[in-house]
């Protein structure tokens, strides 16, 4: 039982405590280790007395998210003693924690001679489902999702009244009694209907009849409702006026009313009904969660042709104002487009897709940081307006923005249907980018629809400058092509090389100060003249002879190419690799982040670390190493030690460097097959099948001779020094592996440690266990409690 609660250990949610080790010192004595949090009770916090609504809401949908995460885990995790005693309010009074997860239950049901549906129910008695006490149409001990969500209800019973459900029942018996006759307590009439809807669907008595927790965060409860006043007026809109309120709720955020124009012919009951249908259909956008989108609150409809979105209130300017008809650099071009792609795929992702329609540089914000940018307003006037017309789709005239309008939409290239899309998107997308490239919308001296249609029939979208990177041309050219078809999805834009080829200078750079001296190059702090401060590492290709400069040159491009995927990865443990350049011919300079902190073998000081530290960086070295072998086709590091790990500077995060680089680069422009060369790398971590001994004598580096590497970075992180650091050459080394197999770890380490570390260094590289399955090892699981 204490095996499978140790699952706990791997939960990772804001709103959950964070479980670190659960321990057994004695057979039936269970200790049980968590984060320490800095708070009190909900119970406590409430003190008897009723919060105020805002808060309730506040609350719940931190709870809501806390079970979500649990109830959609494969198996379900269920918490079994939901209850304001163990909800933990953070000292901000903000935050809200579960805690426990009726850890006792579970153990207790496990160890005892009677089945779960047999023995009297355990936990908070106030907030049992009725399931769990014999009453309603089950006399079952079940605990589940559903008794989870009658307990949470409890607990939202708590917070709106002060006090505790059933609190005056003196037994058991009695509140199965009051249970029976009238169900949950009732919540206060002079709370909203919003609030006692949502606090009915927890507290059904038949379990099958209540919510899930997705069904709960998407009830109107968690809206905007009732009343608002105006703050100032922010900016108008080709649709509306967007003003800054505040609710009676107390909630300041954004207001955009809409007024959609009356149909001639239209009873007033139909139209109604059109736009509540339609309001309805696009409130999914509320449910929309993302670092580049807005997010919407609500969407109101106080008149039948009067609808209002409420959003959070950004602080910042909208992109044409930030362009201001002068052309961003490319860098900055580069940024705003990913975060822009980002956004993208997560809309054109969802099912079904959510589509903008309404594209531009006015509907982009760049936040007062100057550094993210957010979708705001998504076409919704364009679609409302749309469904309440007479007309289909197919014959309207087309509404949103003129010049960034796809020309399927104008009538324009191989359709003349007004069909909004994913191509369309991508099309308004693209001509966002002309306008970020050259400072002006798209066909800005068109005087009218025809013109514009006219000029995109004859010339197809407007070029970009010459003087701008081929890649960036090329990337515009892929989201305007006039084939909608033939248009790349967001994905395809994501992965293009305008991303990945992302030159941090013009033409040069200035050297700060010398960082370090690595075996293939030294590397340097520099300042490019794009004022781009990084590292910058650089590597000279041997020469070979025979090669003849030409086929040299090509050899090296299509490895430096090829290499230039580095430059897609992101991971908090790698890393970020900014550009990869080929000044010479067979000189290589590999720009990459700036870190502060020092290698994992200058933090390890000849020193073994505690157990916990090891755990913990190995951890993280694992998760990186599942991102890279995961990615198609996998990325192998070739060269992971103790040296090409970085410590940052806080002392808890560790980033994977270098990756091999030169290691490749050599190989691709060497004359011998990557079978028939020695090796390359550090020695000491070099698994046998790069050294000839074990079952190959093949140079194949690979998944497994990453993990052997990994393994010996454990040792060294064990032990406080380097495996076989007294061999004196690579023939020594192959010899020790080969007679006595990898160093053995320390003694006085724990038996899991010792475990995971040979699942790393078995000889024979098939048998090593791959980063997933390190991943899943009792050693990352358990989180303290080794014992030394």
């Amino acid at each position: 039982a204490v095996e499978s609660e140790r699952n706990l250990c791997r939960l990772r949610h804001p709103n959950i405590v964070r479980f670190l080790h659960i321990a057994q010192p004695e057979p039936a004595t269970v200790i049980v280790f968590m984060e320490l949090l800095d708070g009190r009770s909900l119970e406590r916090f409430i003190d008897n007395k009723p919060l105020e609504e805002p808060k309730i809401r506040d609350f719940s949908e931190q709870i809501c998210r806390a079970l979500l995460y649990l109830h959609s885990r494969q198996p379900p995790v269920i918490h079994r003693d939901i209850n304001c005693s163990n909800i933990i309010v953070c000292a901000d009074n903000t935050r809200v924690k579960l805690i426990d997860f009726g850890l006792s239950i579970k153990l207790e049901q496990s160890v005892s001679h009677m089945s779960a549906s047999t023995q009297s129910p355990k936990g908070t008695l106030n907030f049992m489902a009725p399931e769990l006490l014999g009453a309603g149409e089950s006399d079952s001990v079940q605990y589940s999702r559903e008794s989870d969500i009658w307990a949470f209800g409890c607990s939202v019973f708590q917070m709106a009244s002060g006090a505790r459900p059933f609190a005056n029942a003196r037994s058991l018996l009695e509140m199965v009694q009051l249970i029976d006759r009238r169900g949950a307590p009732a919540l206060s009439d002079g709370l909203s209907a919003e609030l006692r809807d949502f606090y009915s669907r927890c507290t059904d008595m038949d379990r099958k009849s209540r919510k899930s927790v997705q069904e709960l965060l998407d009830h109107e409860f968690f809206i905007v409702r009732d009343s608002w006043d105006f703050v100032r007026f922010v900016a108008r809109g080709f649709f509306g006026d967007i003003q800054e309120v505040v609710t009676d709720r107390g909630i300041r955020c954004a207001a955009k009313t809409l007024n959609l124009p009356v149909q001639l012919g239209d009873q007033k009951e139909t139209k109604t009904k059109k736009i509540d249908k339609a309001v309805k259909s696009e409130r999914n956008l509320c449910r929309l969660r993302h670092p580049n989108i807005v997010r919407f609150l609500h969407i109101a409809q106080p008149e039948p042709a009067t609808v209002i979105v409420f959003m959070e209130l950004l602080d910042g300017r909208s992109l044409e104002r930030f362009i201001d008809n002068k052309p961003l650099e490319e860098p900055k071009i580069r940024d705003f487009s990913e975060q822009i792609c980002r956004a993208l795929l997560y809309l054109h992702s969802r099912q079904p897709p959510v589509i903008h329609r309404d594209i531009n540089c006015s509907n982009i914000i760049v936040c007062a940081d100057n550094t993210r940018v957010k979708l705001i307003d998504f076409g919704l006037s364009i679609k409302l307006e749309q469904s309440v017309s007479h007309m289909s789709a197919s014959t309207q005239s087309p509404k949103g923005t003129l010049n960034f309008m796809a020309p399927e939409l104008l009538g324009a290239g191989e359709s003349d249907s007004v069909q909004y899309s994913r191509e369309s998107d991508i099309w308004a997308f693209g001509c966002s980018v002309f306008q970020m490239a050259s400072g002006a919308r798209p066909f800005a001296n068109a005087r009218s629809l025809l013109e514009m249609v006219q000029l995109i029939d004859r010339r197809g979208a407007p070029a970009l400058s010459d003087g701008l990177s081929a890649e960036l041309r090329d990337f515009y050219s892929r989201c305007t092509d006039m084939d909608r078809k033939s248009r790349k999805s967001v994905q395809e834009l994501l992965d293009h090389e305008f991303f990945i080829v992302s030159p941090v200078f013009r033409d040069s750079w200035d050297f700060v100060r010398f960082v370090a001296r690595g075996f293939f190059g030294d590397i340097q702090e520099v300042v490019t003249d794009r004022g781009i401060r990084c590292a910058a590492k650089t590597l000279n290709l041997p020469v070979q002879l025979g090669d003849q400069k030409e086929t040299k040159t090509k050899k090296i491009d299509k490895a430096v190419k090829s290499e230039r995927n580095l430059c897609r990865l992101r991971h908090p443990n790698i890393v970020r690799f900014l550009h990869i350049a080929q000044p010479e011919p067979a000189t290589v300079i590999v720009f990459m982040e700036l870190l502060d902190g020092r290698s994992l073998e200058r933090f390890i000081d000849n020193k073994p670390l505690e157990e916990p530290k090891i755990r913990d960086f190995s951890e993280q070295i694992c998760r990186a190493l599942l991102y890279l072998h995961s990615r198609q086709p996998p990325v192998i590091h070739r060269d992971i030690n103790c040296s090409n790990i970085i410590v940052c500077a806080d002392n808890t995060r560790v980033k994977l460097i270098d990756f091999g680089l030169s290691i490749k680069l050599e190989q691709s422009v060497s004359h011998m097959s990557a079978s028939t060369q020695s090796p390359k790398g550090t020695l000491n971590f070099m698994a046998p099948e790069l050294l000839g001994a074990g079952e190959s004598d093949s140079v194949q580096y690979s998944r497994e001779s990453d993990i052997w590497a990994f393994g010996c970075s454990v040792f060294q992180m064990a032990s406080g020094a380097r495996p076989f650091r007294d061999a004196q050459d690579i023939n020594q080394v192959a010899d020790r592996i080969r007679n006595s197999g990898a160093p053995a770890m320390p003694d006085g380490r724990s038996a899991e440690l010792q475990d995971f570390y040979s699942h790393c260094t078995a000889k024979d590289r098939r048998e090593r266990h791959s980063a997933e399955k390190l991943f899943e090892h009792d050693f990352l699981r358990k989180n303290s409690g080794s014992q030394r």
